[in-house]
C-alpha cells in the first residue's frame, strides 16, 4: 500500500530501475514498436527546419533522454511532444525563412514555454492561474488544438498524410486502437479469463493492435518492405551543437522571445490539459490498485516539463516542444496496470521500461530500419488519437451552452488563424458574457 522507495531530492524523488521498480516485458516491446513515431519526429525537423538527417536522429535520442528523466526524478507519466500544439508551432515558425532565423524562432519559443513551465511550478501557481482561466477559453484552446490535429498534415481531411498515403490503415487503425484502449467490455473479458490467449495478449495494451495495422499496410502496400541495416547510430553530437543550438547560433534576439509569448500561454494550456488527464489517469487506476500509492504530482510534472524545454531549447531543439503526458500511452500503461500485480508490479516500472528500451532502440540501426517504413502510419494514428482526446476533455470543461458555444469559437478561430487572435477572440467573449450575466441579474 505503499509508494515505491526513492530518495528525495525537493521535490523530486530519485529512482532507478532494478533498485526501486522491475522492468516490464510488455512496456519494452510497446516501446521497441513505438520507435517508428519517433522516427515521425526526424521527418518533421528535417521538413521544417531542413535539418540533415543524422543531425535530426541525434536530436531524437537527446528528446528520448529527456522522457526518461521523469523516471529519474520520480514522475509516473509518459510523455512525448506537446502534441496538440504541433499544428500551432508549425504555424508559427514558417512565417520565418528556412535556416538560422526558423530554427532561431523555434528555440525562442522552447526556452519560453521552459521558462514559464518552470517559473510556475517553482512558485506552485500553475494551478492557481489555470483557475483564472475563464472556462470558454480554456475549452477552446485545447478543442482548438484537437481541431489542428485532426486537420493538419498527420489528421484525417482529404490532403492529410494518413488520407491520402495510408487510407485502410486509417480506418482500420483508428477504431481498432480506440476499443482496446477504451472498450468495457474487453477490461471485463481480461478479469474474468485471465489466463487465456486473447487476455494475455491485451496485457501488452495497443502493441497488438499497432503490430496488426504494420502487417496490414505491408500486406496492402501502404508501407514498402524494410531495407535492414546492421550496427548502432553514429550521434552528431558535434554538428547539432555547432549548426543547430545556442552553443553555436547564440541566443535568440529578444524580439523573437516577445513574439513567442502569446504562443507559450496557448501551449501552457494545453500542456495543462495533459497535466489534468495524466491526474485523472492515475486517479482512476488508484482504487483498482490498493497494494501501490501511486507517486505522482502535478507540480513536480510541470517542473521536469520545463527543465526538459529549456534544455532541448538550448542544446538539441526538438521540433515538437517537449509535454508533460504522451496521453496515448500513459493510458495504455494504465490499462495494462489495473488488471494487478501479475499483469505490472508497479507504474512507475511500466512507464521506465517504455522510455528506457526507446533510448537504446532508437540507437540499434536493425530496429530502425525495420521500421522506418511504418513510421508515418503510426504517427499519424496516435496523432489522430491525441486530437480526439483533446476534443473529449475540451467540450467537457465548458459548464453551459454559451459556454460552449463560445469554447468552439475559439477553437476554430485557434486552428484557423494564430494564438494571439484566438486568446484575444476569447478574452473578447468572456467580458461580452460576464456583461451579460450582469444585466440579467440586475434585471431581476
Amino acid at each position: 500500500g505503499q509508494a515505491q522507495k526513492g530518495f528525495k531530492l525537493g521535490p523530486f524523488v530519485l529512482r532507478a530501475p532494478y533498485f526501486h521498480y522491475e522492468l516490464e516485458a510488455a512496456e519494452v516491446l510497446q516501446g521497441i514498436i513505438m520507435t517508428a513515431t519517433s522516427l515521425g519526429g526526424v521527418a518533421l525537423l528535417e521538413s521544417l527546419f531542413g535539418i540533415p538527417y543524422p543531425v535530426a536522429i541525434t536530436i531524437i535520442v537527446f528528446q528520448h533522454i529527456g522522457y526518461f528523466l521523469h523516471q529519474i526524478l520520480g514522475d509516473v507519466t509518459i510523455s512525448g511532444w506537446l502534441t496538440p500544439a504541433v499544428p500551432l508551432i508549425t504555424s508559427f515558425v514558417g512565417a520565418y525563412e528556412l535556416g538560422a532565423q526558423r530554427i532561431e524562432a523555434y528555440i525562442a519559443l522552447q526556452i519560453t514555454v521552459g521558462v514559464l513551465f518552470l517559473f510556475l511550478a517553482v512558485f506552485r501557481v500553475s494551478g492557481r492561474l489555470i483557475k483564472l482561466v475563464p472556462p470558454a477559453l480554456k475549452g477552446g484552446l485545447i478543442i482548438g488544438a484537437g481541431i489542428s490535429a485532426l486537420t493538419g498534415q498527420y489528421g484525417i481531411t482529404r490532403s492529410g498524410l494518413m488520407l491520402q498515403q495510408y487510407p485502410i490503415s486509417l480506418f482500420v487503425g483508428a477504431p481498432l486502437l480506440i476499443f482496446l484502449l477504451y472498450s468495457e467490455r474487453l477490461k471485463r473479458y481480461t478479469t474474468l479469463h485471465p489466463h487465456t490467449l486473447i487476455a494475455k495478449l491485451l496485457r501488452f495494451g495497443i502493441v497488438p493492435g499497432l503490430i496488426l495495422i504494420c502487417l496490414l499496410a505491408l500486406l496492402i502496400g501502404e508501407a514498402a518492405l524494410p531495407a535492414i541495416r546492421f550496427g548502432f547510430l553514429k550521434l552528431e553530437v558535434g554538428a547539432m551543437l555547432r549548426d543547430w543550438s545556442v552553443a553555436g547560433l547564440g541566443l535568440p534576439n529578444l524580439q523573437l522571445f516577445l513574439k513567442a509569448i502569446p504562443l507559450s500561454f496557448v501551449c501552457f494550456i494545453l500542456a495543462f490539459g495533459e497535466v489534468v488527464l495524466a491526474q485523472e489517469i492515475v486517479d482512476d487506476v488508484k482504487p483498482k490498485r490498493p497494494d501501490e500509492r501511486v507517486d505522482f504530482s502535478s507540480n513536480r510534472l510541470t517542473a521536469i516539463t520545463g527543465i526538459r524545454n529549456i534544455l532541448h531549447g538550448l542544446f538539441a531543439p526538438s521540433g515538437g516542444l517537449s509535454g508533460p503526458n504522451w496521453a496515448a500511452m500513459t493510458m495504455a500503461v494504465s490499462r495494462r496496470y489495473e488488471n494487478g500485480h501479475q499483469s505490472m508490479y508497479s507504474f512507475i516500472g511500466g512507464s521506465a521500461s517504455f522510455n528506457i528500451v526507446r533510448i537504446v532502440a532508437i540507437m540499434f540501426l536493425p530496429i530502425t530500419s525495420f521500421l522506418t517504413p511504418f513510421r508515418e502510419p503510426t504517427l499519424c494514428l496516435l496523432m489522430i488519437m491525441q486530437g480526439f482526446a483533446c476534443l473529449s476533455l475540451g467540450i467537457s470543461i465548458p459548464k453551459s451552452r454559451i459556454e460552449l458555444a463560445s469554447a468552439l469559437l475559439v477553437g476554430i478561430v485557434l486552428a484557423n488563424y494564430n494564438a494571439a487572435i484566438a486568446l484575444a477572440v476569447g478574452i473578447l467573449i468572456t467580458i461580452l458574457n460576464k456583461n451579460a450575466r450582469i444585466e440579467k441579474s440586475e434585471k431581476h
